[in-house]
């Protein structure tokens, strides 16, 4: 099974420079949100509409 997760542009260099990934709402809520290929499109139209990278 393929897992997703949008991740904006900055975190992803960060992360392969630190050679960790570990996005805000890790900390926050103790999770990182992932999506299957069928659910990625819906979620990115709704959550990150208007962002760029």
């Amino acid at each position: 099974m393929l897992i997703l997760h949008i991740a904006k542009h900055e975190d992803w260099e960060n992360a392969l420079t630190k050679g960790e990934y570990s996005p805000v709402s890790l900390s926050l809520e103790g999770f990182i949100h992932c999506s299957t290929p069928e659910q990625i499109i819906k979620i990115a139209n709704s959550n990150f509409k208007n962002e760029k990278g």
